[in-house]
């Protein structure tokens, strides 16, 4: 697991979903022992060795770390795959509207293949900027945003998408 923070990223993108109308919670809910988690699905666009993934925090309740999974994802039956990697993010209150960086060295992604992410914090309850589309118009064609709760239930949302950014370098 690689920990770090770096703001800015000078790479290609192999997906981007800057978009951002609305705001997606992980985390623990002020007043509520449930815990939710976040992923987000994408097509890769290009293939290369993975840089980092950026999300933008729009709200930290506390300092906290949080964690992102990556994993294989299979789009035809909807399921996370394999865990390919994480990284792991200290953030705080000033980090909010910045893109936060998760480091994750030394794994190659394949162009055309699908891959999901997952965001997690078990001791704050943070907000991470999104954006809500339609069925007709959804932000991310090619992808899902995904709610996961502690006790185990999941849902998919194709019309909605978190804002984020896949760098790699090119192979």
């Amino acid at each position: 697991m690689n920990t770090g923070k770096v703001q800015a990223m000078h790479t290609s993108h192999a997906k981007e979903q800057t978009e951002n109308n609305t705001t997606s919670w992980i985390g623990c809910y002020p007043g509520n022992k449930k815990e939710i988690s976040k992923g987000q699905t994408f097509l890769a666009n290009s293939g290369g060795s993975l840089e980092g993934i950026e999300v933008l925090p729009t709200f930290v309740n506390q300092p906290a770390e949080v964690l992102l999974t990556i994993h294989d994802y299979d789009a035809d039956t909807r399921k996370w795959g394999e865990q390919l990697g994480s990284a792991k993010v200290s953030i705080s209150q000033s980090d909010c509207g910045k893109w936060i960086r998760f480091n994750i060295p030394n794994l190659q992604l394949s162009k055309g293949k699908f891959y999901g992410f997952k965001l997690a914090s078990h001791n704050s309850f943070i907000g991470i900027a999104e954006a809500v589309g339609s069925a007709k118009n959804p932000p991310l064609s090619e992808g899902r945003e995904w709610k996961f709760e502690d006790n185990g239930n999941t849902d998919s949302f194709r019309y909605m998408s978190l804002a984020f950014k896949i760098a790699v370098k090119a192979a």
